[in-house]
């Protein structure tokens, strides 16, 4: 009889700890919050803005042939581009499940709305209108009397002081050099030979802006399923520029004083959007907005087989809230020669942080008078996807 009852006793104690294990696998599901700060699309460049050898800002005064067009305006999202972000989302809601409701905040300009709509299609095969807002609130300084912008003066300093900190390296100016010999000399003659310096209006220009922009422009028509450079170039030579281009973002975007006045808003917006009870939100942007998340909470990653630290067109840093742990990570195309949507994911060099130490290094490295508000806005909607 004292076997029977201890029995009984020793089920119900079973049942009721697999109950409360269930329970709270279940609670932890629902508990998670995640938050995207997403790059736009694939998209074409400006024929203009190089920065190197005075009075030539054209694109082809710096290769030996005119470099093919793009078939959209500047800066517009690419056909393949769009194709690439649908196939994303459709990706992201077959096997990744993404805390629901979704929503996405995009920044005013076309082609971040222009992907916002379409990584809504690929989500749930229609735009969802309650489910996107276009919201500058989250992106723009809000320059005031309490905020006053940057003079060239202030600028300049600070990325004087980001140089000195990152100067170019040997590495760098090698790759420049396999860059020069890829474009060829147009009538600007050699640009590698001027150097990476600060202008009088406080941009960084010389050698490490042309590089730059001519590395964004055959990314660009890689992604975009276009001929790289003159077809003398693959994508695994296009992949080797990369670093040209992270380091640019790096010393003229990352500076600390800059970031504080400059990008406030998303970093505030993430912390308001964390504290949210569950789903998903995320905020479509540029590569501005990830560099100063990256250097306001000193992270890194290494997306194979890109270059560490890459901005890639449709990529996002990833925060993923469970009470006070947050995750980090960076998910981006695994493949821009297909397009697929297939996304790789690894996780940044903090990939895990308390939700309090994350809000002090934001609140650090961000201006609250800069923002629209105090509390950045996060919409809400009631429209669920079920995925």
């Amino acid at each position: 009889m004292i076997c029977l009852c201890s029995l009984r006793f020793s089920l119900k104690a079973l049942c009721l700890q697999l109950c409360l294990v269930v329970c709270h696998c279940v609670v932890s599901r629902k508990a998670v919050r995640s938050v995207l700060v997403m790059r736009h699309c694939v998209r074409s460049t400006p024929e203009e803005g190089i920065k190197a050898v005075p009075g030539f800002e054209n694109f082809n005064s710096y290769s030996a042939s005119q470099w093919p067009t793009f078939p959209v305006t500047s800066m517009s999202c690419l056909p393949r581009g769009l194709k690439l972000m649908e196939a994303s989302g459709k990706w992201l809601r077959d096997r990744w499940l993404l805390p629901e409701p979704v929503h996405i905040s995009s920044d005013d300009s076309q082609r971040d709305k222009d992907t916002s709509r379409a990584l809504l299609m690929g989500f749930a095969g229609t735009e969802q209108k309650e489910n996107f807002i276009t919201d500058s609130a989250s992106f723009d300084t809000l320059y005031s009397d309490a905020c006053p912008e940057l003079t060239a003066a202030e600028e300049a300093e600070a990325r004087r002081e980001q140089l000195a900190i990152w100067p170019v390296s040997s590495d760098l100016l090698q790759l420049q050099a396999k860059l020069f010999s890829a474009l060829g000399t147009g009538v600007a003659g050699d640009w590698t030979a001027v150097p990476c310096h600060v202008s009088d209006t406080g941009q960084i220009v010389g050698s490490c802006q042309a590089a730059f922009e001519f590395t964004e422009r055959l990314l660009m028509q890689a992604g975009g399923g276009l001929t790289m450079g003159w077809g003398n170039l693959s994508f695994e030579d296009v992949q080797a520029l990369l670093p040209l281009s992270t380091y640019y973002l790096r010393v003229s975007l990352a500076a600390p004083k800059l970031l504080k006045r400059k990008q406030p808003a998303i970093m505030r917006s993430v912390l308001s959007a964390l504290e949210a009870d569950d789903g998903t939100e995320i905020f479509m942007g540029h590569d501005t907005q990830l560099v100063a998340l990256a250097a306001a909470l000193d992270l890194s990653w290494d997306p194979h087989p890109y270059h560490s630290n890459a901005t890639l067109p449709g990529s996002a840093l990833r925060f993923d809230r469970r009470g006070d742990d947050v995750e980090i990570s960076y998910i981006y195309p695994d493949n821009f020669l297909d397009d697929h949507g297939a996304m790789g994911s690894v996780s940044a060099s903090t990939s895990s942080i308390s939700f309090s130490k994350l809000r002090r290094q934001l609140e650090l490295g961000s201006d609250a008078a800069c923002t629209m508000s105090s509390e950045p806005r996060i919409p809400r909607r009631e429209a669920r996807f079920v995925f």
